[in-house]
């Protein structure tokens, strides 16, 4: 695996965007709740046939929850982590939709220099950060800004299956009409 991996620039009203269009891709554009397992074993499957899933043990894999490698057409999760996000964990199914970002979007014409997606300690701009983006969109693509603009953040956790940063977080995200130039923009999610 490459040290780090650099993507084609993504602002957020870009990713808000890509959010829009796979929720619609896999009809769940109304949806307050995604059936992310459902998404991850059985829609990526029909619409790419090449796809390959794994569950890992964490003796496997004990320093990552996920590892997506976009030109081998294969996701791994770690078991712990899938049996999180079965039972609802919102930390867990956050950490799979991040997975399923890479997957589909950080593929050779949207990467430099990588092989697999794992956290790195190498600085590059945020924008162009695999891992910001996929932190992004796994928000964005959960918890639907046209339908959480109303809620509280407890009901946004309950209704969207997510953690309460996670909440907090895109509930306090910039407004979809606002653009963020790239250079300033900043993660707006901790690292899983």
């Amino acid at each position: 695996m490459s040290d780090f991996c650099e993507a084609n620039p993504l602002s957020n009203n870009d990713i808000f965007a890509l959010a829009d269009k796979y929720r619609k891709l896999f009809g769940i554009e109304n949806s307050m709740y995604i059936n992310i397992i459902d998404i991850l074993e059985r829609k990526l499957c029909e619409l790419f046939p090449e796809y390959s899933l794994e569950i890992v043990s964490k003796e496997e894999m004990p320093n990552l929850h996920g590892l997506t490698i976009p030109n081998n057409n294969e996701i791994k999760i770690r078991e712990d982590v899938y049996e999180g996000a079965i039972n609802g964990n919102g930390r867990d199914r956050f950490t799979i939709a991040h997975e399923i970002f890479h997957f589909l979007y950080h593929r050779d014409k949207h990467i430099v220099n990588c092989v697999g997606f794992a956290r790195t300690e190498r600085k590059i701009p945020t924008y162009m950060d695999p891992e910001w983006q996929a932190d992004a969109f796994a928000g964005a693509f959960l918890m639907d800004r046209k339908l959480i603009k109303n809620l509280s953040i407890k009901e946004i956790m309950k209704l969207c299956g997510v953690s309460k940063a996670a909440a907090k977080t895109q509930k306090s995200a910039a407004p979809p009409n606002r653009y963020c130039m790239p250079e300033r923009c900043t993660p707006q999610f901790p690292a899983p």
